[in-house]
């Protein structure tokens, strides 16, 4: 839950809201268990900070190394004998 707050704050334009949350996220945790926020909230921590383009919505992902779909292709036809 906490990283889908952070990463809503962080896609509204509001990353310093973004970051303040970890941080609290991660005081209240090292305070009361002496535990430090597991790996996934810690990479998106780390990536807010790089204010890493791919955590935006609507950005392609990495180029396919497939051919696009040819909607009309159907193939060789065979034949017979």
């Amino acid at each position: 839950m906490t990283a889908q707050l952070m990463l809503a704050l962080y896609r509204a334009g509001r990353r310093g809201e973004a970051l303040e949350i970890f941080q609290r996220i991660r005081g209240e945790l090292v305070a009361e268990l002496g535990l430090e926020p597991g790996a996934e909230l810690r990479e998106l921590h780390r990536r807010v900070l790089a204010d890493d383009v791919r955590l935006l919505p609507g950005l392609p992902g990495p180029p396919s190394p497939l051919p696009p779909d040819i909607g009309d292709f159907v193939g060789p036809t065979t034949s017979s004998p």
